[in-house]
């Protein structure tokens, strides 16, 4: 008999097959299905970036807060050199000075007694308060606030209402010192205080005070300028 010399045939994926390992998965089947690994060092890599990142916004911040302080800064000290360096009216008058004619015309024609007013006073003084009022606690009651040359206070109040009350009230407590003084005629009681000196008339039932915080002199030169308003 012949002996059959045909190369038996192997099973498709033998061991003999070079492309094919033990398990029947080609070498290049298992790289296409194999998770790559990442280089070795990406990952720290990555993180280190991040790392450097946030490192960098740390000095940005701290430079945006140091840029707003010196701004800051220099906008106080331009200020203040502004304030410094403006020039300042010195001889404007504090007082503001009001015009009494138009009120002392109307209260003339509507008060019961005879109203009076200073007339042709020296330069300096200034009126700074008027007011008439038809009733109040003390009658009818007129009175004009006055500055004079040396910004001393002097006022011209008229009632007639009761007169100690009155007195009392619009001196700021003044008292009767039992003195008198005579200004063109006109007797005045001469009054003392602590806040107020004051030069007191009657004249039956209306009191004319002359009062501040002006000395004697003053409070006499205002009482000699008093007249009865045109009106009367």
């Amino acid at each position: 008999m012949r002996e059959n010399n045909t190369p038996s045939q192997q099973p498709v994926g033998a061991a003999g097959d070079p492309d094919r390992d033990s398990d029947g998965i080609t070498a290049r089947e298992e790289g296409a299905t194999a998770p790559a690994t990442p280089p070795q060092g990406t990952a720290s890599a990555a993180a280190q970036g991040g790392a450097d990142r946030g490192g960098a916004k740390q000095p940005r911040k701290l430079k945006t807060v140091r840029d707003m302080l010196l701004s800051m800064a220099v906008i106080t000290v331009g200020a203040l050199f502004f304030y410094v360096v403006q020039p300042t009216d010195t001889g404007q008058d504090p007082v503001r000075a009001v015009d009494y004619a138009v009120e002392a015309s109307t209260a003339s024609r509507a008060a019961p007694y005879e109203l009076v007013v200073p007339e042709d006073l020296d330069e300096g003084w200034r009126a700074t308060s008027v007011r008439y009022r038809q009733s109040s606690d003390h009658g009818a009651l007129w009175r004009i606030g006055f500055m004079d040359p040396d910004n001393e206070y002097v006022a011209l109040g008229q009632a007639d209402g009761p007169a100690r009350a009155f007195v009392h009230d619009f001196s700021q407590g003044a008292q009767d010192t039992g003195e008198t003084v005579t200004v063109d005629g006109r007797e005045w009681a001469v009054h003392a205080g602590s806040k107020y000196d004051a030069l007191v008339s009657e004249e039956g039932d209306v009191t004319t005070v002359v009062t501040g915080t002006a000395g004697a002199a003053q409070l006499e030169a205002f009482a000699a300028a008093l007249a009865p308003h045109p009106n009367q």
